[in-house]
């Protein structure tokens, strides 16, 4: 059958004649059906791969009405030949809304697919928010994927996050020995894989991360052990504790200031040895936190190791604990530090009268008429 028309044409290429196909693709090469398909798109639907081996030479490089070449096909269809056959001619065509063909693979989880192309294409291929296929093969859990893409280690999303960091995000534990080249990288927001681990409590992860290395600090000097204490997390302040005890941040405050606004005693208890006495830049102690926010058993076990230091304005845990109006926080203090005036001269009670706490005017005031 000679074709006439391009309806003529699509119909041979159905048929699957070679020869016949041969006979007439220099007149019909280019031609596209209603859906903007080519030949070789229809050669790669049927799966016949002769077809399109023939096929490539002339019409390679071409886009659907839905913006996709033949070997994005052949990737969304799993034609295993098919993309062996493409991969040379269009490995590095993106899809018309920018998908390249590496980073679609890695999305369906397409290890064949990623076989075929990675040697026909550009490793630093991103999407358009910077991630690279190895960086999709973490997020998604294909653990070959990332195995395949090892090349493509150190690359950076717009976030600037690496393969590494989503595994930590994720979970993904079996693939940090593939990727641990990244473990010095720092994202954007400061947060490094480590902490990340930790802040979503994947503590298998982080336990693969902790060296002297992996010790960087947030940017505003937070370490992944204060990220634990924050969070009250215990299993990961026993993990850190050791490496990142002791570390201040820009601010001054620690990883037992964490805990213990947090209300953490367990925490507290584990990091006093190694950070307790520190204090802010404005000179407020864990004591003085926890007296802040009422946590009795905190204050009970911070005030032999605590008690009578003051802040820059020689305020004591007493002193806060009156002006935020913890009564129970007071009684605890109070034998300790209730002689202590700031550097004003103020006391406690004046602290407690200045916010109208009646109650704990009241019981301080008896205790100042005891020592008088």
């Amino acid at each position: 059958m000679r074709p006439e028309t391009a309806e003529d044409w699509f119909a041979l290429v159905e048929e699957g004649d070679i020869c016949q196909v041969m006979c007439h693709l220099e007149a019909f090469a280019g031609t596209c059906d209603s859906s903007g398909e080519t030949a070789l798109m229809h050669a790669v639907r049927n799966d016949n791969i002769p077809l399109v081996r023939l096929l490539r030479e002339f019409e390679a490089g071409h886009h659907n009405n839905a913006g996709h070449t033949a070997l994005i096909i052949a990737i969304m269809l799993d034609r295993v030949e098919a993309f062996d056959a493409l991969a040379s001619v269009e490995g590095d065509i993106p899809s018309e809304d920018g998908v390249y063909p590496r980073l679609l693979a890695a999305s369906q989880i397409n290890n064949r697919a990623l076989e075929s192309i990675i040697h026909y294409t550009e490793p630093k291929k991103t999407t358009d928010k910077g991630r690279s296929a190895l960086m999709i093969c973490s997020r998604v859990g294909n653990l070959e994927g990332v195995a395949l893409l090892t090349e493509e280690d150190n690359l950076v999303s717009n976030m600037g996050c690496t393969a590494l960091m989503y595994a930590a995000y994720y979970g993904r534990p079996e693939m940090v020995p593939l990727l641990i080249s990244e473990k010095r990288k720092v994202a954007r927001d400061g947060m490094t894989a480590l902490m990340i681990a930790v802040r979503k409590r994947h503590l298998d992860v982080a336990c693969q991360l902790l060296d002297e290395a992996c010790m960087t600090t947030h940017q505003r000097n937070f370490s992944a052990l204060m990220l634990a204490a924050e969070r009250g997390n215990v299993a990961a302040v026993k993990l850190l504790g050791k490496q990142e005890g002791g570390i201040q941040s820009r601010d001054g405050l620690t990883a037992l200031m964490l805990g213990a606004q947090k209300g953490s005693l367990e925490v507290v208890q584990l990091l006093s040895e190694s950070e307790q006495r520190k204090q802010t830049n404005i000179g407020l102690t864990a004591l003085m936190i926890a007296a802040s926010l009422g946590y009795i058993d905190i204050i009970q076990y911070l005030l032999p190791l605590e008690g009578t230091m003051q802040d820059k304005k020689g305020r004591t845990a007493l002193m806060h604990a009156a002006y935020r109006g913890q009564a129970a926080a007071c009684k605890v203090l109070l034998a300790l530090e209730g002689a202590k005036k700031d550097l004003e001269g103020r006391t406690a009670t004046v602290y407690a009268s200045v916010r109208g706490h009646t109650e704990i005017v009241t019981l301080l005031s008896k205790a100042e008429e005891k020592e008088g």
